[in-house]
């Protein structure tokens, strides 16, 4: 693994740990809504 290919996969976690805290807080909202 090159470390010019680490960053990107950081990113990539990054964006997919973003992804589920706002499902996880829409799920939240749609709980409260209900």
């Amino acid at each position: 693994m090159s470390t010019a290919y680490v960053p990107h996969q950081q990113r990539v976690l990054d964006e997919k740990t973003e992804l589920d805290v706002k499902r996880s807080k829409l799920r939240d909202f749609i709980k409260g809504e209900w």
